[in-house]
């Protein structure tokens, strides 16, 4: 059993069969996604796991975005982050408490002080 993998996918809905095998393969625990490419307010869903999302508001296509998907016999809860990148943070409760932080930060993106 793996725990955890972290994927650039290139929008979650073209890649939806490569999910599932991976999950299938690896039993993972805890999957992190950059650029699901989901439009605004929406989500997506994958069987026996939560998911968690930031997606972008301000275009008319569906562009870039975060999700966090945590297994249904994990505790987590979402950490807010307030902030204009794309970022998620999410708390996992094993015995001693893991913070995940899922991040994209598209090549186009300036940054100034």
């Amino acid at each position: 059993m793996s725990i955890f993998i972290q994927w650039n996918i290139n929008g979650f809905y073209k890649r939806s069969v490569d999910i599932n095998r991976i999950i299938y393969d690896f039993l993972l625990q805890i999957i992190c996604f950059q650029e699901t490419n989901l439009k605004d307010n929406h989500t997506a869903h994958i069987k026996n796991y939560l998911g968690y999302f930031k997606n972008l508001s301000f275009t008319n296509r569906e562009s870039g975005g975060v999700a966090t998907f945590i297994s249904n016999n994990l505790k987590s809860e979402n950490i807010p982050i307030y902030s204009i990148l794309e970022i998620i943070a999410t708390l996992i409760k094993f015995q001693k408490h893991l913070c995940i932080c899922t991040i994209y930060i598209p090549d186009s993106k300036t940054f100034t002080k």
